[in-house]
């Protein structure tokens, strides 16, 4: 049987990175304005008021729970390291995100450029937060 303990430190670091990480991702300084264009969102008409708290609360907890999961499977593995969480996180992005943020693209008509510039996020996003928490397994 499996042994598992969850380090909460990890855990919300991790999802703190993840955060922290989409902000900037999305934000000018990055890819927001080419996002912004992609979604069809004016910056000006933007109400960040509406809806805002709310979003952010509920993406703090998925980033939560992304982190447990995260956290879990690297301990089932054995990844115990930094390099080892890296990689769960990077064989989660080639096995999940890549494939199933596709469909959209094929089945919706999305343009690639924002599937290029989500899963970019999700790569970069997977891979620090398995590196972390694998330093604290």
């Amino acid at each position: 049987m499996l042994s598992i303990q969850i380090s909460w430190a990890a855990v919300f670091i991790a999802a703190l990175i993840n955060m922290v990480l989409g902000a900037l991702w999305y934000s000018p300084l990055l890819f927001g304005n080419v996002w912004l264009k992609l979604v069809k969102i004016d910056r000006k008409k933007m109400d960040m008021k509406k809806g805002a708290r709310r979003g952010y609360i509920v993406s703090a907890l998925m980033s939560v729970v992304m982190a447990i999961v995260l956290s879990l499977l690297i301990q089932a593995t054995g990844s115990l390291s930094p390099l080892g969480g890296a990689m769960i996180g990077l064989l989660i992005w080639v096995g999940f995100c890549v494939t199933m943020m596709i469909s959209p693209v094929l089945w919706e008509n999305k343009p690639l450029q924002g599937y290029a510039i989500n899963i970019g996020y999700h790569l970069v996003s997977l891979v620090a937060m398995g590196a972390v928490i694998g330093a604290f397994a």
